[in-house]
């Protein structure tokens, strides 16, 4: 029992130290186990996307996306070691209690925490994002109002834009300025 658990640790230890995303490591893991259905025709469609790929592939996928959208993509390696982290201490705690059967369910519930946390963050992205743009919007408005110009009026309030709602008007004016007449 105690080597399962050096070995564990020892393992989780070189994934950080070699940087392997968990989530690549997950996929090819459930790929070796999956039967031997390697058609050329099963391999085509979850190339193209058609097959659908496993819950847990699935949601590191996802997470992967939204770290992406919202700029944070440098933190998927972090998400990545947490899950790995909390995978072991599911493993542990059924381990220490005894229960071997919860081994497998504990492991993949701790595992999907960061993962879950991730997708449930973008709810309060959304709410900053939405509050930001209607700040804006109303500045720009009000502005547009008194000048009747749309350009003055996003050149006027540009510097008091914050991210990442300036970097969209940044690009407006930039256009605009190129197609003037």
């Amino acid at each position: 029992m105690i080597y399962l658990v050096i070995s564990i640790g020892i393992l989780a230890g070189l994934l950080m130290v070699v940087d392997i995303p968990a989530g690549e490591l997950a996929e090819r893991i459930t790929e070796a186990l999956k039967p031997g259905n390697t058609s050329l025709k099963s391999k085509i469609s979850t190339l193209t996307g058609k097959k659908k790929r496993n819950f847990i592939a699935r949601a590191f996928l996802e997470a992967k996306e939204v770290l992406e959208l919202t700029g944070k993509a440098d933190k998927y390696g972090l998400v990545c070691r947490m899950s790995i982290l909390l995978a072991l201490m599911g493993g542990f705690f059924s381990i220490a209690v005894g229960n071997l059967l919860l081994l497998p369910v504990l492991s993949t519930g701790f595992a999907m925490v960061p993962l879950f946390y991730v997708k449930f963050s973008v709810g309060a992205y959304k709410k900053h994002l939405n509050g930001e743009l209607e700040t804006v919007l109303s500045v720009i408005t009000t502005s547009y109002i008194r000048s009747g110009d749309i350009q003055k009026a996003v050149k006027e309030n540009l510097e008091q834009l914050r991210l990442p709602v300036s970097s969209v008007f940044r690009r407006f004016q930039a256009i605009t300025r190129g197609h003037k007449s």
